[in-house]
């Protein structure tokens, strides 16, 4: 690896609100990346009032400035998402392209082809205009890769897929399920009509009705009151648990406890979650979203449904209740297909060899 040059230090914008980006950089942090390469984290967005995300932004691009005219930057990478993400994370970008420095703008969201594509035409051609301006464009996925070149075909665009630490953790021994075992699924992410929390507990519920001892765990923050009362009406309260946001011990025991992960997003990049549900070799149900299927055969780490299909969200529940024998073969190729493709080893060195290529510029 090439050393960092004294004095100089990669600066890394990121949000600190909840979510898989932030996700990615505590990655980033607890493996090294930041020790190694002298990296300086900035948050500029907070959770909270719009004050108090106004002096987030205000404190990033005063400190961010401050940096750059001391000479003490080596690089930029940008972590950014759609919509207002993406215009902030731009200016920030293209300042530090006028202090002469490299910036890697790092897409995360799967919202960014339609927020971009829904802008009138000299809008998409001045995000291609922005992105055509920044060292190297990473995105998540193939399908991400094409987007960018749609729009921006000068730019330099490298896939670099999300990554999880896979856990310890004994083999699932292919053994069936009973089935008269209560099936439990579990979703965590933002609860809300984007994620399709608001399909996946009417699929729930009419699984029930058909004889099924299905069971949902719905963890995550955002529109949690209505998924609340949506079980309610729906009858289902007993069997649909909405628990709020979790992290640490207590997602890893709902981990542990889970037959099947359930995540039915209407668009997605490449979610942490669907990663870390495949290490602990759990099934997955996702949508043929994103990069969702550049992770899953449908068939082989999990089921693959339709965004916003109720009828294809019951129909993949029906299937693995009726078919309990198929979820331990199904979890041990989700597994193997995280240590092959989306583990720390694998994937780690992809962003070490970008800074080791900007670092030499």
């Amino acid at each position: 690896m090439t050393a960092t040059p004294k004095n100089k230090r990669v600066l890394m914008l990121c949000t600190a609100a909840r979510g898989g980006m932030r996700a990615v950089v505590e990655a980033y942090a607890r493996d090294g990346l930041f020790e190694r390469w002298n990296v300086l984290l900035i948050a500029t967005h907070v959770e909270g009032s719009m004050v108090r995300r106004l002096g987030a932004i205000v404190r990033a691009m005063t400190r961010f400035l401050s940096l750059n005219l001391s000479g003490q930057v080596l690089f930029t990478h940008i972590h950014a998402a759609a919509g207002g993400s993406f215009w902030r994370k731009s200016i920030f970008g293209l300042i530090a392209r006028l202090f002469g420095h490299a910036v890697i703008f790092h897409l995360h969201s799967g919202h960014i082809s339609g927020h971009i594509d829904r802008l009138p035409l000299v809008g998409q051609r001045i995000a291609g205009w922005v992105l055509s301006r920044f060292s190297c464009v990473v995105v998540l996925s193939e399908v991400w890769r094409a987007f960018v070149l749609r729009i921006a075909p000068t730019a330099e665009v490298v896939i670099v897929p999300n990554y999880v630490v896979l856990p310890t953790m004994e083999p699932v021994d292919p053994i069936p399920q009973l089935a008269e075992q209560a099936l439990n699924l579990l979703f965590l992410g933002f609860v809300g009509s984007n994620k399709g929390v608001f399909e996946l507990i009417p699929a729930v519920a009419r699984a029930r009705s058909a004889g099924y001892d299905v069971r949902l765990t719905i963890a995550g923050h955002g529109e949690v009151d209505k998924a609340r009362r949506m079980a309610a009406d729906l009858d289902v309260a007993n069997a649909v648990s909405v628990i709020g946001w979790v992290d640490g011990e207590r997602k890893l025991e709902l981990l542990r406890a889970a037959d099947v992960y359930i995540l039915p997003s209407r668009n997605e990049g490449m979610p942490v979650s669907i990663l870390e549900a495949m290490s602990w070799s759990i099934p997955v149900v996702a949508t043929r979203v994103g990069g969702i299927p550049e992770m899953i055969d449908s068939g082989v780490e999990g089921l693959l449904v339709e965004p916003g299909d109720v009828e294809s969200i019951l129909g993949a529940i029906l299937y693995l209740a009726a078919d309990r024998h198929l979820l331990p073969f199904m979890g041990r190729a989700a597994r193997r297909r995280v240590e092959t493709e989306f583990s720390k080893d694998v994937v780690l060195p992809k962003i070490e060899a970008i800074y080791e290529k900007l670092s030499r510029t």
